[in-house]
């Protein structure tokens, strides 16, 4: 988690949770992992003065099958997302 406080302007004040989850799994001749991310992001947009907020959210799969001792086949899988929530506008001016 990340966490900043401002004395004398605090409005700027944030605190960005993350969370991570893993799960792997395991055979004779397969494997596969599975990756969770969710993360809160507080950045300063120098434009409008304010600060944005987005949520950004991350899945991965992989998998591996053993075909032979020497051979296997892989696959990789992925997906994120970047979620802006409160952003202001052009113009706009707005405290979060």
């Amino acid at each position: 988690m990340s966490i900043s406080r401002f004395d004398k302007t605090t409005t700027n004040d944030f605190s960005d949770p993350h969370f991570q989850c893993e799960l792997s799994a395991k055979d004779d001749r397969t494997t596969a992992d599975l990756t969770l991310n969710t993360a809160r992001q507080s950045q300063a947009d120098v434009v409008s003065g304010q600060r944005t907020v987005s949520w950004n959210y991350a899945a991965g799969l992989d998998t591996k099958y053993r075909v032979t001792d020497r051979y296997s086949l892989t696959s990789i899988l992925g997906y994120s997302l970047k979620d802006y929530i409160n952003t202001p506008r052009a113009g706009q001016s707005r405290e979060l």
